[in-house]
């Protein structure tokens, strides 16, 4: 039987945080926002690149730690790996870094 989806290996991750500043601060549940800040991701596998996003605004560290999961954490266990099919991938992460979720108290996708 042949596979759903041909196989596509993550070859390369890169990972930018990129902040604007904001002309006011911004009033939030958690705090004020003085920059608005985003953290993209982008996967090279088989001669595509996949794109995505991460919030960061919060708290000040959020883009070091944000950076930190995912260089360390999701890398190494992402790449060299089949990624053609994102909801298994998506799985795959979910159930590996269970621990980590556990252990920060926020379960979900990393």
């Amino acid at each position: 039987m042949a596979d759903e989806h041909p196989a596509l290996v993550a070859e390369r991750m890169r990972v930018r945080v990129l902040a604007a500043p904001l002309d006011d601060t911004v009033p939030m549940s958690f705090g004020r926002l003085d920059r608005r800040q985003v953290c993209l991701v982008e996967i090279d596998a088989g001669g595509l690149t996949g794109f995505g996003e991460s919030w960061v605004n919060y708290p000040a560290w959020g883009p070091v730690e944000r950076v930190a999961t995912l260089c360390e954490g999701v890398a190494p266990r992402l790449l060299g790996y089949d990624v053609a099919d994102p909801g298994s991938v998506q799985d795959r992460l979910a159930r590996v870094l269970l621990p980590v979720d556990r252990h920060w108290g926020a379960t979900g996708p990393i």
